[in-house]
């Protein structure tokens, strides 16, 4: 089974908004926190960073260190399980404005949307959440703002 190591980021808004981001895959549809695989030799926050940016356009979030909760879980892609060690790290942001501009070709192939969501939007909504026990760590981020 493959290992990947992620970093990722629960973005608070001055509203105590959520930014998720909807992928879109033909077998599935799902809300995620921006994040993604480390690379090279990026520390956790650096990957952090620039996932947020590349998912975002968001450069000036103020970022909590070290990472604040750590999940791990095993997801089928492509076929293959895959085991994610997921570094999550709390940021806040006053701006709430949005950019997919910086998507590479396969990120724009399936994030379809992104959207700044509430606590009870994101308890009421019918829609499927990654990672699964999103929901308490949403809810200690906004307490931390």
């Amino acid at each position: 089974m493959k290992i990947r190591d992620t970093a990722r980021v629960i973005l608070v808004n001055s509203d105590k908004k959520i930014l998720l981001l909807k992928y879109t895959y033909p077998n599935e549809i799902f809300w995620l926190i921006p994040g993604g695989k480390i690379e090279g030799n990026e520390t956790l926050l650096e990957a952090a960073k620039r996932e947020l940016y590349e998912e975002s356009g968001i450069l000036n979030a103020e970022f909590i260190e070290p990472y604040t909760f750590y999940s791990e879980e095993t997801y089928l892609i492509d076929n293959e399980k895959v085991f994610f060690k997921e570094h999550i790290f709390l940021a806040y942001i006053h701006n709430t404005e949005i950019s997919l501009l910086n998507l590479n070709l396969n990120e724009r192939n399936i994030i379809s949307e992104a959207r700044w969501w509430n606590i009870q939007e994101f308890i009421d909504s019918k829609e499927n959440f990654y990672p699964k026990d999103l929901l308490p760590l949403i809810k200690k981020a906004i307490e931390y703002f």
